[in-house]
């Protein structure tokens, strides 16, 4: 049995390009540059938007263990991304003040999107997710 999610191809989902979204997150982005940039990501997905962004902000993102692995077993090119230094929740404050002062992209998943932004802001961080 081969089952089929059709969901989205009912007429009422009118989705825009993968490229002309990419275009307007790379967009918005530059305009709040340089800040921590909190990307959600599930285990694989968000590739081309984070190289995209890596490139134009002219630096690297910052990825799980987990997912550099998952993404290595893919085929998927590096280049654009490296190892995180720890997970979100335990980098040191003062480091993550200097991160946002020259340009970080963290990708996080679902559920540290939004502790990571709070613990980030509340704390003098210019962050954005």
């Amino acid at each position: 049995r081969i089952f089929l999610d059709n969901t989205f191809c009912h007429p009422l989902f009118q989705h825009p390009p993968r490229e002309a979204v990419i275009e307007e997150a790379v967009e918005v982005a530059i305009a709040k540059w340089p800040c921590v940039l909190f990307v959600s990501v599930y285990r694989l997905g968000k590739e081309q938007l984070l190289q995209a962004l890596a490139r134009h902000l002219k630096t690297k993102v910052f990825i799980s263990p987990d997912r550099a692995k998952a993404l290595a077993a893919s085929g998927f090119s590096l280049n654009d991304f490296v190892q995180e230094p720890c997970p979100v929740a335990q980098i040191n404050l003062e480091d993550l003040w200097r991160l946002g002062l020259h340009g970080c992209i963290w990708a996080v998943n679902g559920r540290q999107l939004r502790p990571a932004l709070q613990r980030a802001s509340s704390n003098g961080v210019i962050a954005h997710g």
